[in-house]
């Protein structure tokens, strides 16, 4: 993950090591980190929460493609697509991971 990070917002960046998607968003949240970062798959309900706070700070979280997460009961419960969660400048870390988006799409598609 620290080097998709690097990659897409330059070698000074600094990676926060931590565990748990609920964790993660709450330092978004908090100030404590500028984004969340995920970008392998992810159960949906282990995110949900996180989503909710986040939409109601006025944050984002998306798949790294920049699409709403769907947690209807007839989509998968997994998300495949990576994701960003993030209180400001969303749409600037959905351009810087594109490339990283691309890559995971293709990936699902072949599973």
């Amino acid at each position: 993950m620290e080097s998709v990070a690097k990659d897409a917002f330059g070698q000074d960046t600094q990676v926060i090591p931590a565990g748990g998607a609920g964790y993660k968003t709450v330092e978004v949240i908090n100030g404590k980190a500028d984004a969340y970062v995920h970008v392998t798959r992810i159960k949906k309900w282990d995110i949900c929460a996180g989503n909710a706070i986040i939409l109601a700070t006025k944050g984002r979280m998306t798949t790294l493609e920049g699409r709403n997460i769907e947690y209807s009961a007839s989509n998968d419960p997994v998300n495949d697509l990576g994701l960003i969660a993030s209180l400001h400048e969303h749409d600037r870390y959905v351009q810087s991971l594109q490339k990283e988006a691309q890559q995971l799409k293709e990936e699902a598609k072949k599973s």
